[in-house]
């Protein structure tokens, strides 16, 4: 459920997919603790089928619809915590209390997650995920993980919007 002014994938077959491959890039992950930090986390379209997988989620979202809509989505699951605020901010302040997940998903808006590079090696994730609507920006932001020790490890187009010249991308970096 998305509230009205909230954000979400506009095309809900193609959005399986995307979560499903997110899904199964955390399958992949050797034991150890199962915890995730979804940014721009929206109303849950991510971290509640993380949760639902195993995962202690922590969701950061700045909007006040996509915050209670994830709420609501998400009530009677245990293991996801919500935090209201800034991506960026709570990002810093995550790693100045010395958090670390071996997971961080972003799904930032069009203009990307440039700065959240050197935010995100504070918190030292094992694996990152990044969703983005402008494969543009995603070009211009993928360096910046990469001089940061990570490695992109798979490109993955989806179709969102088909019969346009617009792509959703995932891109899968993991820690050298």
């Amino acid at each position: 459920k998305v509230r009205p002014g909230g954000f979400t994938q506009v095309n809900p077959e193609v959005n399986l997919l995307l979560v499903k491959a997110i899904l199964e890039e955390t399958a992949r992950l050797a034991p150890g603790p199962k915890t995730a930090l979804d940014l721009y986390a929206g109303s849950g379209n991510i971290s509640i089928p993380l949760t639902r997988s195993g995962f202690q989620v922590t969701a950061v979202e700045q909007a006040a619809e996509g915050l209670q809509a994830a709420r609501e989505n998400a009530k009677g699951l245990n293991g996801l915590t919500f935090i209201g605020g800034q991506s960026e901010k709570v990002t810093l302040e995550l790693a100045r209390r010395g958090q670390a997940f071996r997971v961080t998903v972003l799904d930032p808006p069009r203009s990307g997650a440039l700065n959240m590079a050197p935010l995100l090696a504070g918190l030292r994730p094992e694996l990152i995920l990044y969703v983005a609507c402008h494969p543009a920006v995603l070009e211009r932001d993928l360096p910046a993980f990469v001089s940061l020790g990570y490695g992109l490890e798979k490109l993955t187009a989806f179709d969102m919007f088909p019969r346009t010249s617009h792509l959703e991308a995932l891109a899968v970096l993991r820690a050298n």
